[in-house]
């Protein structure tokens, strides 16, 4: 089976764009369980970069590659 995977930059984007991108992904990997709690998480982030790592944390658990991001909370 191929690994889902998405090719972004993550950065000043559109975020409901991105999540998304995401859910999709999520359940294309069979992993729709993780879905609430991954809104759950953006929902409650203080900042942009935070919404975007609760996003590739998600992702990562998943098993789905993210292309082409860094993590926002450790870019410089």
């Amino acid at each position: 089976m191929k690994t889902p995977h998405i090719t972004t930059t993550l950065t000043g984007g559109n975020l409901f764009g991105t999540l998304g991108d995401a859910r999709r992904l999520l359940n294309e990997a069979g992993r729709p369980d993780l879905i609430e709690q991954m809104f759950d998480q953006v929902k409650t982030s203080q900042s942009y970069h935070a919404a975007l790592s609760a996003i590739l944390r998600t992702l990562a658990a998943a098993g789905i590659e993210v292309i082409g991001a860094d993590d926002p909370d450790t870019s410089a």
